[in-house]
C-alpha cells in the first residue's frame, strides 16, 4: 500500500465547494468592505431597469443573481430588491431565497460539511437546470451545478457549465477559484492559469494571486505575479481573514527558497484569521520550517489539518476519521481518499475498512486513481479475497503506468503471487519492485515494500529476523512509525 509522494510539493489550491460554503466561510466578499468587481455584464444595467419599471419577482430574482455576480453590494436598488424576494420567500424557490440572502450577506445555517451524499447531487441538478433556463446570465448557478456534475463524474458537463459561467462572469472571484479547481481536477493546470492570469482582478484581488501563485508553483509553471503579492500584503489593510491564503502561500514559497525565518513570520500573519486550507497548509509545512504552531481546532472545516495532526501524534484512529470527513467535504479530490485508505490499512491493519472506505465514499475514483486501485486491490489479497484481486488486478493498463506506479504493481502482483501459494514468484515480484524503487531513489517505496514482504515471509513460518531488523532501520530513519507500531516488526519492537 502506499499514498502519493507528489503531495509533498503541497500547495494552497483553491478548494471547490457550492456557493453556500464559499459565503458561509468568508470566501465572498472581504470582511467589513465591499467588493465591487471591475466587470459589469453588459445587460446588469437593463435587469436593473426592467426591476424598476415591473418590480415583481422573476424582474427581482434576475436583477439579483446578476448584482451578486458582479459582486455590485453597494447597488441600494439591488439592496431593495433582494428585501422584495425575502418578503415573498414562500413564492419563490429555495435557490432564489439563498441568493437574495447571500446578496444581503445574511448568514445562513453552518453547512454540515459533508457533500457525499450523491442523491442530493441529482437533485441539486435538476433544481440548478430549472433555475439558469430561467435565469440564463446567473454565473453563480452555473458553478454550482459544474461542482455536482464534476462530483457525479460527469466531467463533459461540468466543462460546459464553468465554460458558460467564466464567459458569464470572467472577473468573478467564486468563479474564477471554482474553475481553477475544476480544471486541476481535470488535470490541466494550464488552462486554470490562463482564466487566472487574464483576469484583471487577479493583480489586486487576494484570493485569486494566492490562487494564481500556488497553482504556478504546484506545477512548476511561469508566474509573475509574486512581486505584486508581496507588494500588497506590505501595503494592504484587508482584513486578516482576506490575506490569510495570500500570506501562507508566499510563506510557502520562502520556504522552498530556504529562508525559514521569513516563512515562520508570514505563517503567524496567515494563521491570525485563518481558514482551513491555509491552516492545513501550515500543518503541513510546521515541521520542516521548524514552526511550532498552536493551532485552533475549532475551525471550520479544519479536516485536512486535523487528519495531518493527528496522524503525526500517532492518533491513526482519530486521523482516520478525520480524513474521512476531508474526503467528503471533497468528494472530488483523489489524496484523502488515498490516505484514509493507506491509514486504514497500514497504521491500523484494517483491510475490511480500506474496502469499506472505497465503495462507499469513493466508488467513482477506483477506476481513476491507481494509487486508491491499488490500495483497494492489496486489501482483497490481505484478505485473501484473491480472485477479487486480480480480477481488479487485471483491468490496470500497465503500459500508462509512471514509472513509480510500476514498481508498486510488481510489489501487488507480488503479494497476489504469495497468497496463491506461488512463493518464489512473489519474492522475484516484490525483489523487482525493490530494484524499481531503489532506480527512482524512493526511500519509502523501498521500505514498504521491504516490510511487506517481510510480512509475507513471516505469514508462511519463516525466520525474518534479519528482514525485521533492516525494516525497523529504515522505518526509523525516514519517521514511518505506523510501521514500527506494526505486528509484523513486533519480535524487535
Amino acid at each position: 500500500m502506499n499514498v502519493n509522494d507528489d503531495y509533498k510539493k503541497r500547495q494552497i489550491i483553491p478548494r471547490w465547494y457550492p456557493f453556500n460554503y464559499a459565503f458561509h466561510l468568508g470566501e465572498i466578499i472581504p470582511k467589513n468592505k465591499p467588493q465591487v468587481s471591475i466587470w459589469t455584464p453588459r445587460s446588469y444595467k437593463l435587469k436593473e431597469q426592467e426591476w424598476l419599471f415591473c418590480k415583481k419577482l422573476p424582474y427581482a430574482i434576475d436583477f439579483v443573481g446578476t448584482a451578486l455576480v458582479a459582486n455590485d453590494y453597494s447597488n441600494v436598488n439591488a439592496v431593495e430588491a433582494s428585501k422584495f424576494i425575502l418578503r415573498n420567500s414562500k413564492r419563490v424557490s429555495v435557490l432564489s431565497k439563498q441568493v437574495a440572502e447571500k446578496f444581503l450577506q445574511i448568514p445562513d445555517s453552518t453547512p454540515d460539511f459533508d457533500l457525499s451524499n450523491q442523491k442530493v447531487y441529482r437533485k441539486k441538478i435538476s433544481l440548478l437546470r430549472k433555475y439558469v433556463h430561467a435565469y440564463p446570465q446567473n454565473a453563480i448557478a452555473w458553478v454550482d451545478m459544474a461542482f455536482y456534475y464534476a462530483v457525479l463524474g460527469y466531467n463533459d458537463k461540468a466543462n460546459y457549465c464553468i465554460t458558460v459561467a467564466l464567459n458569464l462572469a470572467p472577473e468573478n472571484r467564486f468563479v474564477l477559484r471554482s474553475a481553477t479547481r475544476f480544471y486541476l481536477h481535470m488535470k490541466n493546470p494550464e488552462k486554470a492559469l490562463f482564466f487566472l492570469q487574464n483576469a484583471e482582478l487577479t493583480r489586486y484581488d487576494s484570493w485569486l494571486l494566492a490562487s494564481e501563485i500556488s497553482v504556478s508553483k504546484a506545477f512548476d509553471l511561469r508566474t509573475s505575479n509574486i512581486k505584486i503579492a508581496k507588494n500588497l500584503l506590505n501595503k494592504s489593510n484587508e482584513p486578516p481573514k482576506d490575506l490569510g491564503e495570500l500570506f501562507g502561500t508566499i510563506g510557502t514559497l520562502e520556504a522552498m527558497n530556504g529562508k525559514n525565518k521569513i516563512a515562520k513570520r508570514l505563517f503567524k500573519s496567515a494563521l491570525i484569521d485563518p481558514n482551513e486550507n491555509t491552516v492545513a497548509q501550515a500543518e503541513w509545512i510546521s515541521g520542516s520550517i521548524g514552526f511550532n504552531i498552536n493551532i485552533n481546532r475549532n475551525i471550520e472545516a479544519a479536516f485536512e489539518a486535523n487528519s495531518r495532526y493527528f496522524f503525526k501524534t500517532k492518533e491513526y484512529r482519530t486521523s482516520l476519521e478525520a480524513t474521512l470527513k476531508w474526503l467528503r467535504y471533497q468528494p472530488f479530490s483523489s489524496f484523502p481518499v488515498q490516505l484514509a485508505t493507506y491509514i486504514a490499512g497500514v497504521c491500523l491493519n484494517d483491510f475490511q475498512e480500506v474496502l469499506h472506505i472505497v465503495k462507499e465514499d469513493a466508488p467513482l475514483l477506483l477506476d481513476k486513481d491507481f494509487v486508491i486501485k491499488n490500495n483497494y486491490i492489496f486489501s482483497l489479497a490481505s484478505l485473501d479475497k484473491i480472485e477479487e484481486a486480480e480480477e481488479q488486478f487485471a483491468s490496470i493498463n500497465y503500459i500508462n503506468l509512471k514509472e513509480r506506479e510500476k514498481a508498486t504493481y510488481h510489489a501487488t502482483k507480488g503479494l497476489i503471487k504469495f497468497r496463491k501459494g506461488q512463493i518464489m514468484e512473489g519474492r522475484r515480484l516484490y525483489s523487482e519492485a525493490i530494484e524499481r524503487f531503489e532506480k527512482l531513489k524512493s526511500e519509502r517505496g523501498i521500505t514498504l515494500a521491504k516490510y511487506y514482504l517481510t510480512r509475507e515471509e513471516k505469514r508462511i513460518g519463516n525466520d525474518v529476523k534479519e528482514m525485521i531488523d533492516q525494516v525497523i532501520r529504515l522505518a526509523k530513519k525516514l519517521g514511518l512509525n505506523e510501521l514500527l507500531q506494526s505486528e509484523t516488526l513486533v519480535e524487535k519492537n
